[in-house]
């Protein structure tokens, strides 16, 4: 089971043809933060939908991980969608979380994995709206807030 600990996400209008430019992106930003044991490649992952018997479809995800988040993942997938590209980035764990609030993980595991997530998820904002920039869209169009609501794929 994999659980979807927190997630970001952006529709970008009149860039549906920007997918491999936005990839390249993340890569050379997460290159340039230079975050310890970072490795990241692509794998295809299915994902269900609503109705989960009928919506499977396996998609192309950026996967990103460390040895410092180790069981934590951050995925990050991008789609045409009409005359758009729409990106997801979630924040994966494949167990039951932790409440962390119950001491299980300590306090420098868990500033370790927050420090980690918040570079990986500015490389990916980043690159977002470099994209934003480059099709000509206002760039106070894209949100940076992360949703972390408990969610399960």
């Amino acid at each position: 089971m994999r659980y979807s600990i927190s997630e970001w996400g952006c529709i970008i209008n009149d860039a549906q043809n920007e997918r491999k430019d936005l990839f390249d992106l993340i890569v050379k930003n997460i290159e340039r933060s230079d975050p310890p044991d970072t490795k990241w490649e692509f794998q295809n992952i299915t994902t269900k939908g609503i109705f989960v018997l009928i919506s499977l479809r396996k998609r192309e995800f950026l996967v990103i991980t460390s040895q410092l988040a180790k069981g934590y993942e951050i995925d990050v997938c991008a789609d045409p969608f009409g005359n758009s590209l729409t990106v997801h980035a979630g924040l994966v764990i494949f167990q039951k979380p932790v409440d962390w609030s119950e001491g299980k993980i300590s306090w420098e595991d868990q500033t370790l994995v927050s420090d980690w997530t918040s570079v990986i998820f500015r490389s990916i904002q980043d690159a977002c709206q470099e994209i934003v920039d480059n099709v000509g869209q206002k760039p106070e169009k894209l949100k940076r807030e992360a949703k972390g609501i408990l969610s399960v794929w």
